[in-house]
């Protein structure tokens, strides 16, 4: 999967595969001598003297947060090769019920059907309760979408902290940004916060129930990432066509609400809304199946790349707009929009992420998902 070296851990760890090749990070699997245990390592593909720090702040960040339903880490450590790592819970997947591997995440096994209702709804109370513990140690997730939420057999588990930050030191800590999960205020340059938490994890759920992001394009349709920006700031939102009840609707929406001061308040209620309507559609079994039986695929189809990360300063004072190559540290951003419009954003932002002027119509938006066609 990837190219770059695994880390040298020996004699603690033995590598036994890749995970995970990310934009900023690669993920792999090790076992754990000493205490006879499976565990993933994460690795920062950036080789810069800060990296530890990084990953440090990451670890500590996760570590503020027991919960069932987060990545558990257990250390941090320097490889014989220099490599700063996290070492962390690792998590197989879940599995078909012949025993072959079915998805690592939410994002693959979106990318194989329709997902069970039930199985929403149940983990999305779940996923709520783990966001709501961030948010009352002043942690801000800041890139929820469905590839952040492992699975581990039925159970989610919310994970990537590497862009989230401790709300005390945000002007020292870049900020993240995924285009297809994320507000109109954050793609306009403000700070992320409770608010945009809510909105993507709604936006998770509209997309794991109706099996695309809310502004995501028509099936087979070439996109920008300058247009599907400029509809998340202004266009209108499509309405879940899945048959769900007027309750769950009506918590999604207001998750997506694009007034930030309007949006569902807070995590908790957000989970305790979805806890009601779980009593109303019945909990599933551990067991239970994560797809609708007849939408089940083989595998995904090809050439439909995963949503990355990009990363960004955060908003500092009067401090211009320059916006530069995510794989380089970048200036700081203005927290508002300096009388620009959502399309001249859109044009900046589309063109810090590597569209040259000129090309931007015929660019295939590159924040494309893994299964942009709707279930019905």
């Amino acid at each position: 999967m990837s190219r770059d070296r695994p880390p040298d851990l020996e004699p603690d760890y033995t590598y036994v595969a890749d995970i995970a090749n990310g934009g900023f990070a690669n993920v792999y699997h090790y076992r754990d001598i000493t205490l006879d245990r499976d565990v993933a390592v994460k690795v920062l593909k950036r080789r810069k003297e800060r990296d530890f720090d990084d990953i440090l702040n990451e670890a500590r960040a996760m570590a503020k947060l027991q919960h069932p339903n987060i990545v558990a880490i257990y250390a941090t450590l320097v490889s014989n090769d220099r490599q700063p790592c996290i070492i962390m819970m690792y998590c197989p997947g879940s599995a078909s019920p012949d025993g072959s591997p079915r998805g690592r995440d939410l994002q693959e096994l979106l990318a194989q059907g329709q997902l069970d209702l039930r199985k929403v709804v149940h983990l999305g109370v779940a996923i709520c309760g783990a966001v709501q513990v961030a948010h009352e140690n002043g942690i801000i997730h800041r890139d929820i979408k469905p590839s952040n939420i492992l699975v581990d057999g039925s159970r989610p588990l919310l994970t990537d902290f590497g862009i989230a930050h401790m709300q005390a030191a945000r002007a020292n800590t870049p900020s993240g940004l995924s285009i297809p999960w994320s507000p109109r205020e954050v793609l306009e340059g403000a700070e992320g916060n409770v608010a945009s938490d809510i909105y993507s994890l709604g936006a998770t759920l509209y997309h794991l129930i109706e099996g695309r992001s809310p502004f995501a394009p028509e099936p087979g349709a070439r996109d920008t990432d300058e247009k599907w920006i400029d509809r998340i700031c202004s266009g209108t939102l499509p309405p879940i066509q899945r048959p769900i009840s007027s309750d769950l609707r009506n918590l999604i929406m207001g998750m997506l609400n694009r007034e930030p001061d309007q949006r569902t308040r807070s995590a908790r209620e957000a989970a305790d809304r979805l806890a009601r309507v779980e009593q109303d559609l019945g909990a599933p079994d551990d067991s239970a199946a994560w797809h609708v039986p007849g939408t089940l695929r083989t595998r995904a189809k090809p050439g439909q790349p995963f949503a990355r990360t990009i990363l960004r300063q955060p908003a500092q004072p009067a401090a211009p707009t320059v916006l530069r190559q995510p794989a380089h540290a970048g200036r700081a951003t203005s927290s508002g929009t300096g009388g620009r419009t959502s399309s001249q954003m859109a044009a900046k932002l589309s063109e810090s992420c590597g569209i040259r002027a000129g090309r931007a119509k015929n660019h295939t938006c590159r924040w494309a998902e893994s299964s942009p066609q709707r279930f019905t």
